[in-house]
């Protein structure tokens, strides 16, 4: 059975602190409810109980406003200007007012970029697979978190949720969910922004190859256009919030 988990992390006060998250279960054919006493909850996070009656009004999650997806890696890398600027992302971003939406994780410069929205009073939305709850690798203080079957549906929710979307410094995986968001534009599927932080020049090599892709006839030279690319947080937020998408006519010869 195909199963869909959403996880809704609960309220937390001095008079609580012990108090249980529970995880609604839905799949074809049954609908067991699962509790998870592990995990600690965050101050402020709407709760769901086992009932699936709330014990307060729900907040909504803002995703309607303004929010920024961000790619990112769970190592910390070599240089400390990475954690730096990741987490000087972050605080700019719960600053402006931006929900952080990322891959709900915990380690390396995905928990760096969470820790330091939600230190800035900022909200952060997770999105991680199953398997990755079950190996104590969710980030367990955000705002919400969405626990799906795959990384396809990780990818897809964590799409569907941005309204921009950042790829701080990260390894394979980092690269192959910031293509895959530029393939989608470049086929018209969305047209929010694409940005690339370059910290200490990280990204040189790759912007090289998508330049040597557009010069060997791989791609369209008009759609270099779409990535912004800032070597600190600051002039990459401010590019972000004033682009606008380029009309560049979609073709498949």
């Amino acid at each position: 059975l195909k199963l869909a988990w959403k996880v809704v992390l609960p309220l937390a006060n001095p008079a609580a602190a012990a108090m249980r998250r529970f995880v609604r279960h839905a799949s074809v054919g049954a609908g067991a409810m699962l509790a998870l006493s592990a995990l600690q909850p965050r101050r402020g996070s709407e709760f769901v109980a086992a009932s699936g009656a709330a014990t307060r009004p729900a907040r909504q999650s803002g995703l309607s406003g303004r929010s920024c997806l961000v790619y990112l890696g769970s190592s910390m890398g070599a240089r400390p200007e990475y954690r730096r600027d990741t987490a000087e992302f972050g605080r700019l971003l719960a600053e402006r007012g931006y929900v952080v939406v990322y891959g709900g994780g915990r380690l390396g410069l995905m928990g760096v970029l969470a820790d330091s929205a939600l230190g800035a009073g900022g909200e952060v939305h997770g999105v991680i697979p199953r398997d990755l709850v079950d190996r104590e690798l969710a980030h367990t203080e955000l705002t919400k978190l969405d626990v799906v079957g795959s990384m396809g549906e990780r990818k897809a929710r964590m799409l569907d949720l941005a309204g921009m979307v950042v790829a701080t410094p990260g390894g394979l995986g980092t690269w192959e969910e910031f293509l895959e968001a530029l393939s989608h534009a470049q086929l018209g599927y969305h047209s929010k922004p694409l940005g690339l932080l370059n910290t200490c020049g990280y990204y040189d090599p790759f912007l090289k190859m998508l330049e040597t892709c557009a010069d060997e006839g791989f791609m369209r030279k008009e759609f270099l256009s779409y990535v912004v690319v800032g070597d600190d947080p600051a002039e990459l937020l401010q590019k972000l919030e004033a682009y606008t998408a380029p009309r560049v006519a979609k073709t498949f010869a």
